[in-house]
């Protein structure tokens, strides 16, 4: 009962940090729910003893599953120093496999030894967390803006020989693209038509007696 109410005075003082295992005198740091293998944890790894343990003495964390039941890693003994053993730089390589996590069994060097369990403790992959595959940008891209704007303004216009479309980035850009090829193609037309007419003005001349 002593234990207990210990206990709850611990996870009060630190919510959301620290977890309970399996015996109800060890405690340890909350491990994120997905991780990276062999990446450094966002914070230090730490187990408490709420009984009298002996400065000195060994703590060891071993992490596996039904696939993987001796998983890989590093940093994973530390001497208990005032009822707590920091781990520096602990790191998971195995890996748990897809959709598993493990189950991290935590040894300490005391006698008798005390052994926690801490189930799912964390699931390890290659890649770690990523973003949903289905998740879409709230925002449209510009490449689609100006696909979409492409094809209104291609159907509410009239075709134009060997007509080019520069499409950039924006909206704007797209209309800025359109107007000048129109402004192009109707300055070439243009200047035919001064060139017809001078050619036509120069057969009646040579017609004149």
């Amino acid at each position: 009962m002593l234990a207990e109410r210990t206990l709850d005075g611990l996870l009060a003082e630190h919510p959301g940090e620290l977890v309970r295992t399996g015996s109800p005198h060890v405690v340890c740091t909350v491990l994120p729910t997905h991780w990276r293998s062999n990446k450094t944890l966002p914070n230090a790894f730490k187990v408490v003893a709420l009984g009298d343990v002996v400065d000195g003495t060994p703590v060891t964390v071993r992490a596996g599953n039904d696939e993987n039941f001796c998983a890989e890693l590093r940093n994973n003994c530390a001497p208990m120093k005032n009822q707590v053993a920091k781990f520096n730089d602990l790191r998971f390589v195995g890996r748990s496999g897809r959709g598993k996590s493990f189950t991290l069994t935590i040894i300490v060097g005391s006698v008798p030894p005390q052994v926690a369990t801490y189930t799912k403790a964390i699931k390890v992959t290659v890649d770690g967390p990523r973003e949903p595959r289905s998740k879409t940008s709230k925002y449209p891209q510009p490449w689609l803006l100006c696909s979409l704007y492409r094809t209104l303004l291609v159907g509410m216009s009239r075709k134009i020989g060997g007509e080019k479309l520069i499409c950039s980035s924006s909206v704007s850009s797209c209309l800025a693209g359109r107007v000048g090829v129109e402004g192009r193609e109707g300055g070439r037309g243009r200047e035919g038509e001064r060139e017809g007419g001078r050619e036509r003005k120069g057969r009646g001349q040579h017609r004149t007696p």
